[in-house]
C-alpha cells in the first residue's frame, strides 16, 4: 500500500487527506476515510442543479470528454452494452458519462447518485436519450437481480464506506456472464 498526502485543490475543503493506493490493483481510497457523520460536509453544495456549478462545467468540459472517451473505451473492451440492454453507472454525479454511454451505444443507461441536484441535472442533460436518473444510494434502489449488462463506478468506490458490499450488490445486478 502506498500513501500520498493531499489537500482539496478542487473544492477547497479544509484538511489534509491520505490517499492510499493498492499496488496490486491500483485502486485508491482515503485512509482514514472521513467518518459517516462528517462526510456530508465534503459534498455540501457541490451540485446546485442550475447548470452553473463548476462540477457540471467540469464534467462536460473538453478535458472530461477526453477522459470519458478513455473510460468508455476501457468499458467497451470488456463488454459494450447494445441497444435493448441496460448499463448502470453508480455515483454518476451530473451524468456526463451516463449521457455519453447512452449516445455511443443506444443502450438504456441508469445513473444513480445520492445528490438530488446532480440527479436533476442528469435528467435534464439526458432528456431525449435512453437515460434513467435515480436518486439515493445503490442499496436503496429496487433494481431486479440481473437487470444490467454492464456497470461502471467511476470515482465511486473510494468514497464508499463498504466497497465490498457495493461491489457484491452491483455484481448481483449484472446479467449472467
Amino acid at each position: 500500500m502506498r500513501l500520498l498526502t493531499l489537500s482539496d485543490a478542487v473544492w477547497s475543503r479544509p484538511g489534509e487527506f491520505a490517499l492510499a493506493r493498492c499496488e496490486g490493483c491500483g485502486a485508491a481510497f482515503l485512509s482514514p476515510r472521513p467518518p459517516r457523520e462528517a462526510i456530508g460536509f465534503y459534498y455540501k453544495d457541490l451540485y446546485r442543479g442550475d447548470g452553473l456549478k463548476f462540477e457540471e462545467q467540469l464534467q462536460y468540459s473538453a478535458i472530461a470528454g477526453v477522459l470519458n472517451r478513455r473510460r468508455l473505451a476501457d468499458l467497451f473492451r470488456r463488454r459494450r452494452p447494445k441497444p435493448g440492454e441496460r448499463h448502470l453507472d453508480v455515483g454518476c454525479g451530473v451524468g456526463a458519462l451516463v449521457v455519453r454511454t447512452a449516445q455511443a451505444t443506444g443502450a438504456t443507461v441508469a445513473g444513480v447518485d445520492f445528490d438530488p441536484n446532480a440527479v436533476a441535472t442528469l435528467a435534464r442533460n439526458g432528456a431525449g436519450l435512453l437515460v434513467e436518473a435515480h436518486e439515493g444510494m445503490l442499496a436503496q434502489q429496487v433494481f431486479p437481480a440481473g437487470s444490467f449488462a454492464t456497470c461502471s463506478m467511476i470515482h465511486f468506490l473510494e468514497h464508499s464506506f463498504d466497497p465490498r458490499a457495493e461491489l457484491r450488490l452491483a455484481h448481483s445486478l449484472l446479467e449472467e456472464g
